[in-house]
């Protein structure tokens, strides 16, 4: 949550005001309010790298969620590209978890099923454990949540892969420095909000159903940008 209120205040300074008003996610989705008039008009990026000027536009480059080489819960292959020209809602996980998995995924299959005729969004689940994870325990994962291997995708892959895509890629803010070795170990609840451009615009507490009802409003704005 804390990054949610960091943007908050920040789109707050550019003048796109906050609203007191609690939307229901149901009538967001049915597309039964008009959020024009919530106040929150866009979604800031985060990871600016380079800022040029050219005439009276400012441009700005901004960090890119990397390709990578991993493996889905149907054995084919999969790079971040499939996630190009797609709003795209990332979490990381290991099947074996009996913490604080379990509620993002459940999180996840909210989202899911919020959203589960819309093919302009891309759920992806990257495991952090691939010596267990296999694509036989994904496909099992997978399916304890009901998840449509056309829209929720579930990787594995190796270890020092995954690892560089979670901390270089996808830059979370609660795992620490580490090389992807054997006694390294990633546990995140943070689900990652990315845009058709694969730049990052939002990180969610997986675990707090607050968050996951923002990601599910801050989706239906991120869909509506032009592509």
């Amino acid at each position: 949550m804390k990054h949610f209120f960091l943007f908050l205040v920040a789109a707050s300074l550019l003048g796109c005001g906050g609203s007191d008003k609690i939307i229901p996610v149901d009538s967001i989705i049915a597309g039964e309010v008009d959020m024009s008039n919530t106040g929150l008009t866009r979604l800031m990026k985060y990871f600016a790298q380079d800022t040029t000027i050219s005439g009276n536009d400012t441009i700005v480059k901004y960090h890119t969620i990397p390709p990578g080489n991993f493996i889905t819960q149907d054995g084919g292959s999969y790079t971040a590209e499939a996630q190009r020209g797609k709003v795209s809602v990332n979490s990381f996980f290991f099947s074996t978890c009996e913490g604080i998995c379990p509620i993002v995924s459940s999180g996840m299959s909210k989202i899911h099923k919020a959203y589960s005729n819309n093919p302009d969004l891309k759920l992806v689940s990257y495991t952090v454990d691939p010596e267990t994870d296999n694509v036989a325990a994904l496909k099992a994962y997978a399916g304890r949540y009901g998840a449509d291997a056309q829209q929720w995708t579930f990787l594995t892959g190796e270890k020092k892969a995954l690892y560089d895509q979670i901390r270089n890629g996808f830059l979370l803010p609660d795992v620490k420095p580490g090389t992807g070795g054997e006694e390294d170990f990633i546990h995140s609840d943070q689900i990652v909000l990315v845009d058709r451009d694969l730049i990052i615009r939002g990180f969610y507490t997986g675990t707090d159903s607050l968050a996951v009802d923002s990601l599910i409003r801050d989706i239906k704005l991120l869909l509506e940008e032009k592509k």
